[in-house]
């Protein structure tokens, strides 16, 4: 069995579970790389899709959800989470302060 140009793509789910191993055979060697750059051109296209979606939602930018895929919603659940801890943490130090005391969930009072 010759191989020459071939590479193999091996298919990673985000549970660093192994999904496919598919071994592709190219014509020539610039075949070879023209494929190999391709693909990489997409993973790398995707990385910053889901960072600019990431930060978007972090940003407070996606309130109807629709950036929301199954792939990272458990992520942005989590983000949104920390945001709503921080802002009623933030509203209680504000309250505090405006009251010249402990906030109203202050056990001291």
């Amino acid at each position: 069995v010759n191989l020459r140009h071939a590479f193999v793509l091996v298919n990673i789910s985000r549970f660093r579970q192994v999904t496919g191993v598919l071994t592709l055979q190219a014509g020539n060697e610039n075949a070879m790389m023209v494929w190999l750059e391709q693909l990489r051109a997409a993973q790398q296209r995707f990385q910053e899709k889901l960072k600019m979606k990431l930060a978007l939602v972090a940003a407070g930018g996606d309130e109807g959800g629709q950036l929301c895929t199954s792939t990272h919603s458990k992520l942005i659940s989590k983000m949104r989470r920390l945001k709503q801890a921080r802002q009623a943490a933030s509203a209680d130090a504000v309250g505090a302060a405006a009251d010249g005391g402990c906030s109203p969930r202050c056990p001291f009072t």
